[in-house]
């Protein structure tokens, strides 16, 4: 009778052990775990910025300088996470400039629109820009980084 009891509480010691480990193994996997991606490529032309931009795991990274001509400036953003451009941009004299459009596009032709708008496949060249006027002149003028 003493070897049945000792076994049973041999084998209740040893699935608790188990069953320890394997709920600490569960929650620590669990804890912060990595976001499936919302597009890759090609699949992300046309989306948001917004699904790559902002975590840790997008990593967000300049993919050209600036480009400034006294009234606005543009931006190319690139994610490798997302494997995606955008654009950004910011009018620099708000009071004397009207920003019309901004957008980015690719060598393939794909485009997307707006500043933290729309983004393109990233791993072909691409470009973001900017059409802005003058408050009193219906003159356009379109601004563009270099290809990246």
């Amino acid at each position: 009778m003493r070897r049945i009891i000792r076994l049973a509480a041999a084998t209740a010691s040893l699935l608790l052990v188990l069953g320890t480990a394997t709920v600490g193994f569960a929650s620590s996997a669990n804890a912060d775990p990595i976001p499936p991606r919302p597009c890759y490529g090609s699949d992300c032309n046309g989306q948001p910025v917004g699904a790559c931009g902002n975590s840790d795991y997008y990593n967000p990274v300049w993919a050209s300088a600036e480009f400034y001509d006294g009234a606005t400036s543009v931006w190319l953003y690139y994610s490798p996470w997302c494997n995606a451009n955008w654009a950004y941009a910011q009018n620099d004299w708000p009071g004397m400039v009207v920003v019309d459009s901004v957008w980015v596009h690719n060598s393939y032709g794909a485009y997307g629109w707006g500043s933290w708008g729309q983004m393109v496949d990233g791993s072909v060249a691409a470009q973001a820009c900017i059409r802005w006027h003058y408050y009193a002149d219906p003159n356009t003028y379109d601004n563009c980084t270099n290809w990246y």
